[in-house]
């Protein structure tokens, strides 16, 4: 095959594709870019370490099963991970296998040796953290029994037990103990005051209920009074007209 004066081939009724032959394009600058250069001429970046005949080693259903296992496989890491959160299993921490990155390592040195979070700063240097200061908290607190010798020493009176800082007799503890006692009384009386308005309030309801219930029972009275006078009304005028008539047939009889 010849390529001629324009360095590329002529086309036959097939393109050329008939005329092709690749020990005259091996050497070529785009060899690369003819057809079967794949199969037959593995040489570029993209082909290394690949398995250029993969389609023709499984079959329909080798490759079913190999996606079904895959998914499964999805599915148990999936359900795993959910039971770890949820705390039905448990955590299983996993071991790094390669070498760190340099801003893993910076990371795990600023930290120290905690394993925690940045943002949980608990006694690790460079998150906030700063020795505690020396205080009464930090001392141990002292019995009944020491703080009554010390104020022995001071020159205190030996009777005078009830006397010490905490206890309900001193000074402070008085005064607290009458306050507290203004305020409960305070309370009950404001509660007894309310407690009475709320019971002359209920009274006076009560008496109005009473009332109007006279007033309805009184104005019924007098509407049937009224219709039993009107009814003996009629009744009198009827008996009236009755006797008139018959008095005046009489007379005309006679």
């Amino acid at each position: 095959m010849s390529f001629g004066k324009t360095n590329y081939r002529n086309g036959g009724t097939r393109g050329g594709a008939d005329q092709f032959k690749w020990d005259d394009v091996k050497n070529d600058k785009y060899r690369e870019n003819y057809l079967g250069h794949s199969l037959h001429a593995p040489v570029g970046r993209w082909q290394k370490g690949k398995d250029l005949t993969w389609y023709s080693k499984l079959n329909r259903e080798d490759r079913a099963a190999a996606l079904k296992a895959e998914i499964a496989l999805a599915k148990q890491r999936d359900q795993e991970l959910m039971d770890q959160a949820l705390g039905i299993a448990p955590k299983r921490r996993v071991e790094p296998t390669g070498p760190l990155e340099a801003a893993e390592v910076k990371e795990l040195l600023k930290r120290g040796a905690s394993d925690r979070e940045g943002l949980d700063g608990e006694r690790v240097e460079g998150v906030g953290a700063a020795p505690a200061p020396a205080g009464y908290e930090t001392q141990p607190k002292k019995t009944m029994a020491e703080r009554y010798q010390e104020s022995l020493a001071r020159g205190g009176d030996a009777g005078d037990i009830y006397a010490l800082p905490g206890t309900a007799t001193s000074a402070a503890g008085d005064s607290a103990t009458r306050d507290d006692a203004a305020r409960r009384d305070e309370k009950a009386r404001k509660k007894a005051a309310k407690k009475q308005l709320k019971k002359e309030k209920k009274e006076r309801k009560k008496e109005r209920k009473q009332r109007h219930r006279r007033d309805d029972d009184e104005a019924s009275d007098r509407r049937g009074r009224s219709r039993s006078q009107k009814a003996l009304s009629v009744a009198d005028a009827v008996a009236l007209t009755l006797t008139i008539s018959l008095c005046t047939v009489t007379a005309e009889t006679r």
